[in-house]
């Protein structure tokens, strides 16, 4: 509660976790005293094999990896997560939310044993609203977490479980919607740029509500580029968009030499109250591609020297730990590249917040595989009733970043006959 304030609470410490397929862990009176004590992100497949070493396995790797050499000669199973938590008496009222990085791969969560919701992509962020789940301030309440990664579902390591950030976002029922900002900047010089704000916003309250919306543009030096105000009228439950143009004088562009940042700070008034408060990080820089000059970055031909990279951090397996994250990006613009492809799936939140600080290019993948498997129990088995969702969630978290200058809609994708193949990828 020490960040009761904050609309972003990092919810990553103090889990409980055990590898097991039980039954009923979701259940609020269900004792996990003798369970293991995490922190997030955490990856499973990284753990230590029941039974020590032997000539079947030695530490996480074992010869019966359903996915053999492809993942690393690991194993997946199911893991459960428990969290417990007390909403404080200064939140009383507000909307919660569970934001989850990505999860490997199948994931069902549960609040004091209701069902909030589930998820299938292990790669993909997703969101859930648990206000209707929780007990009063004061009292705890328990999150739990299944993940199943079952049989061969991957071509590369994947790693198992909750093993990105996740967070506990706190709103007034007045708020801006999750991933609701939508900055781009359509208009580009060296003397002024046009920088458009979209905001989603929601009023979860039953009646009418009337309220004051100032954007303000902050440079990386922390000076004020350019303001705006708007005063809104939001009916009862109700959703709707708004929308800002602002000139920022003298822009100070986003480019692989110099990565200006720009955040967009958002905050929303009613009555003269502080209701809601929102950041949203971007930057000014132009995209176009040319039949004879190649691909431009702010007007001027750029070369991409860039390499494919897959999600995991060696030894640390997938959890996307901050540091290790950065390291990578650091490591890769050092070595002279200015371009990552992100193989075959979206990365986490930080690696391409590291991307945005330190100049790199980005390609932005979705999948590795559509309706048709590469793998017997990969993600093929959801693509149908998922996609949309999923891609959605994806194009929202990472649509505001600078470094990503394509979207890859998949890779390899096997097709049985082309007409199919055109029809997905027109609905992609």
């Amino acid at each position: 509660n020490a960040n009761a304030s904050t609309r972003n609470r990092l919810f990553n410490d103090q889990w409980r976790f055990v590898r097991d397929s039980i039954q009923g862990a979701q259940s609020p009176s269900f004792d996990d005293s003798h369970w293991l004590t995490v922190d997030l992100p955490h990856d499973f497949s990284m753990m230590a094999l029941p039974g020590g070493d032997n000539d079947e396995q030695v530490g996480a790797f074992s010869k019966h990896s359903p996915g053999g050499n492809h993942t690393g000669h690991v194993m997946g199973g199911t893991g459960w997560y428990r969290k417990s938590f007390v909403v404080d008496a200064a939140d009383r009222g507000k909307r919660f939310f569970l934001d989850f990085d990505g999860a490997y791969m199948e994931t069902d969560v549960w609040v004091n044993g209701k069902r909030v919701g589930e998820h299938k992509n292990g790669y993909t962020p997703f969101c859930f609203d648990i206000t209707a789940a929780l007990n009063k301030p004061g009292t705890p309440n328990i999150v739990a977490v299944k993940v199943d990664n079952i049989g061969r579902n991957s071509r590369w390591y994947s790693g198992s479980g909750l093993y990105r950030n996740v967070h506990l976002i706190v709103t007034s029922p007045l708020h801006v919607a999750t991933w609701g900002a939508y900055v781009s900047t359509p208009d580009v010089s060296v003397d002024k740029a046009t920088v458009n704000v979209q905001l989603t916003l929601k009023n979860e309250y039953s009646k009418k509500i009337s309220a004051q919306v100032e954007i303000s543009l902050i440079d990386k030096n922390g000076a004020v580029a350019a303001v705006s105000h708007q005063n809104i009228s939001l009916a009862a439950s109700s959703e709707s968009t708004l929308r800002q143009s602002m000139n920022v004088l003298h822009p100070r562009l986003w480019s692989v030499d110099e990565p200006n940042m720009y955040r967009a700070q958002i905050t929303i008034k009613s009555h003269g109250k502080l209701v809601d408060s929102y950041t949203q990080p971007f930057g000014i820089r132009t995209i176009s591609f040319s039949a004879t000059r190649g691909f431009l970055l702010n007007g001027k031909p750029l070369l991409l020297k860039g390499g494919c990279i897959h999600h995991d951090n060696g030894f640390l397996g997938a959890a996307a730990i901050h540091r290790a994250e950065h390291r990578r990006v650091e490591m890769m613009k050092a070595n002279d590249y200015n371009a990552i492809r992100c193989s075959h799936n979206p990365p986490s939140e930080t690696f391409l917040n590291a991307c945005d600080e330190l100049g790199i290019l980005v390609i932005d993948e979705f999948t590795d595989m559509w309706e048709l498997y590469k793998n017997p129990n990969d993600y093929s088995r959801f693509f149908d009733k998922w996609w949309e969702s999923d891609l959605t969630c994806m194009m929202q978290r990472d649509r505001n970043h600078p470094s990503i200058i394509m979207w890859s809609i998949g890779n390899e994708i096997p097709k049985a006959d082309i007409a199919q193949g055109v029809k997905i990828g027109t609905m992609l």
